[in-house]
């Protein structure tokens, strides 16, 4: 555990792990996971298991997009993805957007037979170490327009023992957990079902949010109105690199008051200068993606290997 999470929160420019990589939220948030380890953690990979119709296969984890190779990659990546693949013939292997160059450079040794092929999945970084002042000089008008509006509502954006407004009060840490939880489950479920089991991601990850180490790594928070009323609840996880915008969701009347934009805006007026990257944690609807790139943010995707190395027929059950 120890030298897992030493490479996984490494300062040296190689070891490009995250929160979402260490042993501890592994353990809480897969209910079955390997970890590919090289020489005497030389090199790591994360990887999640599941199992449908009788296959074992390899997929992403609960809330975290990136996990990846992470350690020297020049001379384990080939070593690593045969050990992936000898564990599990089917499935999706999650990499970070620090793998970006290594992964092209060496995608023709590790394809399985042909069988694989690449998935962009787009992700969006912006830096707090400068000024609030730039961050905001970089805002579309659009955005200038809706955080103002949003101002003039007297909103209020919380995290546990921290307000954007002075004198207005703030929430405990345990009551923006419960809170966060409560809301995301109710949304979700409407929007998706159980087709994910988020249910049990959820309650695991409140459980997680309530340890030591989850006091130290996630932070729940949320925007309230002039009456004290919750617009929206967002998880921010911040580890020793990034801020990830975790876990969003609008109540109330939250949209009609451009709550998320002023909880974003606020969260940037809180940690300007400080040596983070905010990862808004992508997505490819392009309306979310509109919205985020009105904040700054510059894409920087990261991929998946999705391969089928099983054997005949069974294989041709199995899409890539």
């Amino acid at each position: 555990m120890q030298k897992w999470d030493r490479l996984v929160f490494g300062k040296n420019r190689l070891y490009q792990g995250n929160v979402f990589a260490s042993y501890e939220y592994l353990n809480a948030m897969a209910e079955k996971w390997y970890g590919v380890v090289l020489g005497d953690y030389v090199s790591i990979m994360p990887l999640i298991c599941k199992k449908k119709n009788g296959f074992h296969y390899f997929t992403s984890l609960a809330f975290g997009r990136q996990l990846g190779l992470i350690g020297d990659e020049q001379v384990s990546f080939q070593n690593i993805i045969n050990k992936a693949i000898g564990v599990c013939k089917y499935g999706d292997l999650i990499f970070n957007d620090a793998n970006y160059d290594i992964l092209f450079q060496n995608f023709e040794h590790f394809k399985h037979k042909g069988q694989g092929r690449l998935i962009k999945q787009p992700n969006f970084l912006l830096p707090l170490d400068t000024t609030y002042e730039k961050i905001w000089s970089d805002y579309a008008t659009v955005l200038k327009r809706k955080i103002r509006k949003a101002k003039k509502s007297n909103l209020c954006f919380v995290m546990p023992g921290i307000t954007s407004e002075p004198g207005r009060l703030s929430m405990d840490r345990e009551t923006l957990v419960r809170k966060v939880i409560a809301v995301n489950r109710h949304f979700l479920a409407e929007k998706m079902g159980n087709h994910y089991n988020l249910d049990h991601a959820l309650n695991a990850l409140e459980v997680l949010m309530l340890t030591d180490f989850g006091q130290k790594y996630f932070f729940p928070c949320a925007v309230l109105d002039n009456e004290g009323t919750i617009q929206m609840m967002d998880v921010y996880a911040i580890d020793h690199r990034r801020v990830y915008k975790m876990l969003s969701v609008l109540v109330n009347n939250g949209r009609a008051l451009n709550a998320m934009a002023f909880g974003v805006d606020a969260f940037f007026q809180l940690f300007e200068r400080q040596p983070y990257v905010f990862d808004f944690m992508g997505s490819s609807i392009p309306s979310v993606r509109a919205w985020v790139e009105d904040f700054g943010a510059k894409e920087q995707p990261n991929y998946v290997y999705r391969y089928n190395a099983l054997p005949w027929p069974i294989n041709l059950l199995k899409s890539i």
